[in-house]
């Protein structure tokens, strides 16, 4: 609860006072509060791990009261708000009641969602290379490319331009520009940052583990996802810094002002920032992995609530959301190449299909790439290191490349097993937990269950083979 000094009663809308955020971490969320006998309630996001006091008489946030609108006003607020929701994804069983506390609630904060190919930096974090003082500026020469590519090149490069995303640049850094051809046949612009990687220091600031965010989602019943539109870009490249992401064309040498793809810290710095933005809710009421967040609940109007709590903390962060990517209300979503329901997680089906449309394998790069497909959902495959034995053992660098019957025999069942693999409850840490184990000549196996009303219920498989004597 909050005195307003100049305002006895009326409707403000309440900015946050930077100076507080910028001393002690804590941010007042932009909202429009009504305020009673010269009082308010606002709501107050503490970024730190620890708690923050805040003294009587503290600016917490200043406010200008809200204007009468007129009617015309309201009629072209409305027509735009449709328009807005005829991008954004919402579940469409959900009951027209339910559907409308959505829009209610998204049209809110409107501001999050893009509306045009620029976005926002944020103001929380940004960018450092670092490299030692005796390492000299790494200088290397375009690539040669088609003409195809050369204007390909071109248009990217204006677009990054107009967008401000780079700048004209006069380091003395310089990296090669890579493209890339997607599966559609379009290319994709990528700058080869091996050889400044190199001389980095590096970042160690973790990302979640896979199956430590999946474990977080007991009971919960509804889900929704938000992504953030050209997530690296808006984190800007400290100046300090900009010069050393210097990229060379055959027309020019120009610099990110933002964080581009490439770097070998770029993801510590996304993900420390995202930690940073959700701190408070990310593993009770969210979960988040770069700029995928999941946010989760067993009731729909805790949905609702959790929902509300992400947006305001991605509108402090003035962070911008792709609202084609965002999905909203659902009781099934995919997540980090899963499939999450209250049931339980099983393997996305867009995943799978990749490892049965998988050609037999010609060489030791294919098997190795083939095992690395099936690799990450072993925890839905009982014995997986049993069966996936004989392929391992052909990437040994002592064992010559012989396709027989014992690989293929392995190869098949790997993908019929990725195509019937089952649903996996999710773990309960009060419930009663039971490891069976297995073990053989080959390998060791292991099987992770829980039994609810009576019923036995798989988190998870678990397997590997036996070092050779």
């Amino acid at each position: 609860e909050v005195i307003c000094e100049d305002l006895r009663d009326g409707d403000v809308v309440a900015e946050s006072n930077l100076s507080l955020l910028l001393l002690q971490g804590v941010c007042a969320a932009r909202s429009v509060v009504r305020v009673c006998n010269g009082q308010s309630q606002i709501l107050v996001t503490n970024f730190n791990y620890e708690h923050q006091h805040l003294f009587r008489g503290t600016t917490v946030a200043y406010g200008d009261p809200v204007a009468d609108v007129t009617e015309c006003f309201a009629s072209e607020e409305t027509h735009e708000d449709e328009e807005f929701l005829d991008h954004i994804d919402i579940n469409s069983t959900l009951s027209d009641k339910r559907k409308a506390a959505l829009h209610d609630l998204l049209k809110e904060f409107r501001s999050c969602f893009a509306s045009s190919s620029k976005v926002h930096q944020t103001h929380l974090a940004k960018h450092r290379i670092i490299t030692d003082d005796d390492v000299r500026p790494i200088r290397q020469q375009p690539y040669r490319v088609s003409s195809k590519e050369r204007v390909a090149i071109q248009t990217q490069v204006k677009d990054m331009l107009d967008d401000g995303i780079i700048q004209p640049s006069s380091s003395p850094w310089s990296s090669p520009v890579v493209l890339v051809k997607k599966k559609d046949g379009t290319l994709r612009f990528c700058i080869d940052y091996r050889k400044l990687n190199s001389v980095t220091k590096k970042d160690v600031y973790p990302l979640p583990r896979v199956d430590d965010s999946l474990d977080r989602l007991r009971r919960a019943k509804y889900f929704s996802s938000i992504d953030l539109k050209s997530g690296y870009w808006q984190i800007e490249v400290d100046e300090r810094d900009r010069e050393k992401t210097a990229f060379v064309t055959p027309d020019g040498l120009y610099e990110f002002r933002v964080l581009p793809f490439g770097l070998c810290s770029a993801p510590a710095t996304f993900q420390r920032m995202m930690d940073t933005v959700l701190a408070g809710l990310k593993w009770q009421s969210c979960l988040v992995y770069l700029d995928d967040v999941v946010i989760f609940s067993e009731s729909f109007e805790e949905h609702l609530k959790r929902l509300r709590k992400v947006l305001e903390a991605i509108r402090t962060a003035e962070l911008t959301l792709k609202p084609q990517k965002c999905h909203f209300g659902y009781e099934e979503l995919k997540f980090l190449g899963h499939v999450i329901s209250a049931d339980g997680v099983r393997p996305d089906p867009d995943k799978t299909a990749a490892v049965a449309a998988f050609p037999v394998p010609s060489d030791k790069r294919a098997v190795r790439r083939f095992l690395g497909l099936c690799a990450y959902y072993r925890r839905f495959i009982a014995n997986f290191s049993k069966i996936a034995e004989p392929l391992t053992r052909l990437t040994r660098d002592d064992v010559p490349f012989t396709w027989s019957a014992e690989q293929d025999t392995a190869f098949t069942e790997l993908r019929q097993r990725m195509q019937t693999a089952p649903v996996l409850a999710h773990f309960d840490e009060d419930a009663a937990t039971e490891i069976h184990t297995d073990a053989s000549n080959v390998g060791l196996g292991a099987v992770l269950v829980q039994r609810h009303g009576g019923v036995e219920h798989v988190i998870a498989y678990a397997s590997r083979t036996l070092s050779r004597a």
